[in-house]
């Protein structure tokens, strides 16, 4: 079975990147490439949620007060075809808004956290749509399609890419 997961982490340190196509073992351009130094400033954008749970995210209040309140987010959906799966995601997750927002690490990282949708995909679809809501930092955020093999507890106290 396939389905959507999510993760965040630290890789420790290593931030890919994808170097220009060069013919040439010799390029002088590709040769001189720097190595990347990742940033410890966060990310910063703009947040799509302008709940209340959002600004006392860092309160430690989130973990009780919220859990029932309905969180929109920009959404004007009553129904929802998938949400994050309570069953499957490791422990230094929590999910709030009725199951369509997951945080990770909400105090402090020391691995990598996961969770999983509780739909695979069906014929003839190919994506589903994944909003940010709150400005992503950190060394490693991934999104994507596994299987149901995958163990998402194994790295919580490594930093692993999934």
């Amino acid at each position: 079975m396939e389905g959507v997961w999510a993760g965040a982490g630290r890789s420790g340190g290593n931030i890919s990147h994808v170097p220009q196509h060069s013919d040439s073992d010799s390029d002088p351009e590709c040769a001189s490439l720097p190595s990347s130094i990742p940033s410890a400033v966060p990310v910063t954008g703009e947040s799509f949620c302008d709940c209340d749970s959002q600004s006392e995210a860092f309160c430690g209040s989130l973990h009780t007060a919220h859990r029932g309140r309905d969180c929109r987010c920009g959404e004007e959906d009553e129904y929802f075809d998938w949400v994050w799966d309570d069953l499957n995601k490791s422990s230094a997750t929590l999910l709030s808004c009725d199951n369509r927002k997951v945080s990770f690490h909400m105090e402090y990282s020391c691995g990598t956290a996961a969770i999983r949708g509780t739909k695979e995909l069906g014929e003839g679809q190919h994506f589903w749509e994944i909003k940010m809501t709150s400005p992503v930092y950190g060394t490693d955020m991934m999104v994507g399609i596994g299987t149901s093999d995958v163990d998402l507890d194994k790295y919580h106290h490594t930093f692993c890419s999934l």
